[in-house]
């Protein structure tokens, strides 16, 4: 919602009758501010995760996120807005990044990538009520039903147990060993065996804690922490998810998110902004929720690439077609935005989700937490570039210019969408 809530805000604010106004330059910083506190935010997380285990972290983030929208929902100017949203920026780092790990130590490698396909559909859920509400609502009233969700997620992760893993990680074997009697109540029994499955899963579990505890004797300072990284288990993620997310975030995904109902108004069409904003992510919800089912099947390989170029065609598509509206040439004002639900349809079955889902499960348990942050900086650093350069370019060129791209251009158009299109395809 956190997400989503920034383009419900500056629709609202640009309208007449607004409770105060804001500039262009205002408007993209408080749309950027969650990313920009995000690699700070992601490190504390990561840190944290690590030492106070994976649900206390979540319930941690309750705190930021209930006062930073408190404080946009009663924010009189935008400089108020924007401290509210540095808040509610730190608090989805320290809710997002944990869960993320908790769901890949607590679930079952065939299912994994299912189970976390839910958090993805969860998060499209989140953008549609956000969508729908500042449709039908006003941007406070918005803000404040966003406390209630924050609250109902603090207050059900206190009903759940703790990462078995991170317990025995810890030295907490007798609240592991109840942490997956918990999760492993309904498992059947092995056969042949009276141990319960989750007597044999305690026992694997810390048979692979003692021999991390055996290499990590004598060890445990940043020289050593380094060296984790040296090794191909270290380095090898990093390699590979640093260059993905680089493609990820330069391939339109979150500007779509950020700035979906200036875009849609901008292109032209007479479909309304809200509406197409609700359908958009209605179908993202839609398709998060199939891939619970489909990624059983496929691939994690298979499914970028198919997504990659997807997203590469139909950003070409609503590009020419929104320069060829503003030039008169064509009266087929619904195809950019038909275009615009494929992209997102094609961005949602593979690279917008999974780069996430895979991180936690490249990484050894010795350095996950750590790794996890690391990536997390790059890529909210990635983010964070993206989000500058299009509020910049927005800034430079928001009226009609006549320069090299031509009269009557604008962001939209094909020419300025070519450097998403490029980036797709480097993602395959």
């Amino acid at each position: 919602m956190s997400m989503a809530y920034s383009a419900v805000l500056i629709s609202q604010l640009e309208q007449p009758d607004s409770d105060f106004k804001a500039t262009n330059t205002e408007n993209a910083f408080m749309a950027s501010i969650i990313i920009l506190v995000a690699p700070v935010a992601s490190v504390m997380s990561g840190f944290l995760m690590d030492k106070l285990g994976r649900l206390n972290t979540i319930k941690l983030a309750v705190i930021p996120g209930v006062i930073g929208w408190t404080i946009v929902a009663l924010a009189q100017n935008i400089q108020v807005v924007i401290a509210g949203r540095i808040l509610i920026g730190t608090a989805t780092c320290l809710g997002t990044n944990p869960a993320i790990v908790y769901m890949t130590e607590i679930g079952n490698p065939k299912i994994r990538m299912s189970l976390m396909q839910l958090g993805s559909a969860y998060a499209s859920l989140g953008m549609i009520i956000t969508y729908l509400g500042g449709w039908y609502m006003h941007w406070r009233i918005v803000a404040w039903i966003s406390n209630v969700f924050i609250l109902l997620t603090g207050l059900s992760v206190c009903f759940i147990h703790e990462s078995p893993l991170w317990l025995i990680f810890r030295g907490k074997f007798k609240s592991a060993k109840k942490s997956l009697n918990w999760f492993y109540k309904h498992q059947p029994n092995p056969a042949g065996n009276g141990e319960t499955y989750a007597d044999l899963q305690f026992k694997i579990l810390k048979k692979q804690e003692e021999e991390a505890q055996e290499k990590r004797k004598n060890k445990g300072t940043l020289g050593d922490l380094a060296k984790e990284f040296m090794k191909p288990s270290g380095y090898k993620p990093l390699i590979i998810m640093c260059p993905l997310f680089f493609c990820q975030h330069f391939s339109g995904i979150y500007i779509t998110m950020f700035y979906s109902i200036t875009f849609i108004k901008e292109a032209g069409t007479n479909i309304d902004g809200y509406f197409a904003s609700v359908m958009i992510g209605v179908t993202r919800f839609i398709i998060a929720t199939s891939n619970v089912l489909i990624l059983k099947y496929v691939n994690r390989r298979t499914a970028i690439i198919v997504s990659s170029l997807g997203m590469a065609i139909f950003m070409y598509i609503s590009g020419q077609y929104t320069l060829w509206i503003k030039e008169g040439e064509t009266t087929a004002k619904w195809v950019p935005v038909a275009s615009l639900l494929m992209y997102v349809v094609c961005s949602v079955t593979g690279l917008m989700f999974l780069p996430f889902m895979v991180i936690s499960e490249l990484f050894p348990l010795a350095i996950r937490g750590v790794g996890y942050t690391i990536v997390g900086v790059v890529v909210l650093q990635h983010r964070t570039k993206i989000v500058r350069i299009f509020c910049t370019r927005q800034l430079l060129f928001k009226s009609i210019v006549t320069s090299d791209l031509g009269p009557g251009r604008h962001l939209g158009d094909g020419r300025c969408k070519g450097r998403s299109i490029a980036f797709d395809l480097c993602s395959i």
